[in-house]
């Protein structure tokens, strides 16, 4: 609350600390407001590329496939996804997207080659 309002004396709770929050951030400038959404996009695609929803479940496809696959056959799933999430950069939703997943495809593979 503001200094000097408080529930009682603000009965329609007009400067509750979200109205605040609220206030302030429609007070950023127009680069501000842009950097926020920007960096709120971020979020979404780092979701999407490192733990998308439509996959999880008890155990996660990827470590499924680990487990089922022999090493050489789980490599060539890697290098597949990677191949195809360069691919199609550009063509579908979200072409940052697809780069990050590639990527992260390789950091994948990379980790699990030099672990053997």
């Amino acid at each position: 609350m503001v200094k000097g309002i408080n529930e009682k004396t603000d009965p329609f709770k007009t400067h509750s600390p979200l109205k605040i929050r609220l206030g302030e951030n429609m007070e950023k400038s127009g680069k501000e407001r842009k950097e926020m959404e920007g960096k709120e996009e971020e979020r979404k695609i780092d979701n999407n590329v490192n733990h998308p929803s439509h996959y999880q479940g008890k155990i996660e496809c990827i470590d499924y496939l680990k487990d089922k696959l022999n090493d050489d056959e789980f490599k060539g799933f890697l290098k597949g996804n990677i191949l195809k999430y360069l691919s199609r950069a550009g063509k579908k939703d979200n072409e940052l997207q697809d780069i990050k997943k590639a990527k992260w495809y390789l950091d994948y593979l990379i980790n699990f080659t030099e672990e053997k």
